[in-house]
């Protein structure tokens, strides 16, 4: 049986437990997590916590809505293969009162509901499980010129311990790009403070003559080393930055049992940059319902 439980009477330790012993393990599910980025988030529960989704809501105008969450790119059912069978079980029970829904599910989730419109979202992911050399072999071409360019710029990768210095840095190049809210550089500190102390991510800064040109932040969870956050200024992508990073860490962490999430994208050239490093491409669902007529 699949319940709806508001808030307060989820049983964190019961479903923290669910995460982790599920085929698809999520750092964006656990509730800790979830608590940071969705604070009011709702869940719907089957039996004794067997499966479990997230629902993480807002409200404008007096309308409730389940939207993605900052920093959070796949949620949905988390459970044993079997259960997750029942994802069209749990998409019925989304309560009537959420009349809009713009929500990703995660890569293990698939259905047969005709009531949604679904998009397929691409990630990337890069297994680490090999030697560098094995890894750098299957680079495209191009990215390997590219490191090989970017290690005659005299970068260096140096890791950062200033939340605020990384913070501040990302918010001057991404407001250049993008007109995000306060509210997520609030969350973004809020998560970065949190998974420090839990020792799950690192924050790098790339420098160019000592001056700081891209920034990176990476966070661990799972066997998953996610590629969270990165901007880079002129001078990291002139210098290339990211190439320089990305060759770096991943010959730190070759011949580990991890992998490298890239987190992403839709976005052509972006996802070029990400497969060239010999990423495999995998799929998760994005999910919109709209229960108002004049709105898709």
């Amino acid at each position: 049986m699949i319940k709806y439980v508001k808030h307060y009477h989820i049983k964190k330790d019961l479903w923290d437990r669910c995460i982790g012993a599920s085929d698809n393990p999520l750092i964006y599910a656990l509730s800790w997590y979830l608590d940071i980025v969705s604070p009011n988030w709702d869940a719907l529960i089957m039996d004794n916590y067997t499966a479990v989704m997230p629902l993480t809501w807002k409200k404008k105008f007096g309308i409730k809505y389940l939207i993605q969450p900052y920093f959070s790119q796949q949620l949905g059912v988390f459970g044993e293969k079997q259960i997750l069978a029942e994802v069209d079980e749990f998409l019925k029970k989304i309560p009537s009162k959420f009349i809009l829904i713009r929500i990703n599910l995660n890569r293990l989730n698939s259905f047969n509901r005709s009531d949604f419109n679904v998009l397929d979202r691409t990630n990337f992911e890069l297994d680490l499980n090999d030697d560098y050399h094995s890894i750098h072999e299957k680079f495209a071409t191009s990215t390997k010129k590219n490191i090989k360019d970017s290690n005659k710029k005299k970068l260096t990768v140096v890791e950062i311990n200033d939340t605020d210095l990384f913070i501040d840095f990302s918010k001057g190049i991404l407001n250049k790009k993008i007109a995000l809210p306060n509210a997520y550089y609030i969350t973004l500190k809020k998560l970065s403070n949190i998974l420090n102390q839990m020792n799950s991510v690192r924050l790098f800064g790339i420098y160019k003559d000592e001056t700081l040109c891209a920034s990176v932040m990476m966070i661990k969870s799972y066997k998953r080393w996610i590629y969270q956050i990165s901007v880079s200024n002129k001078s990291g992508l002139k210098n290339m930055a990211m190439f320089f990073f990305l060759d770096r860490f991943i010959q730190e962490h070759a011949n580990t049992d991890f992998i490298l999430d890239f987190e992403g994208s839709d976005i052509e050239g972006i996802a070029n940059f990400y497969a060239n490093f010999g990423a495999r491409k995998t799929t998760y669902p994005h999910i919109r319902n709209s229960r108002i007529p004049f709105i898709g």
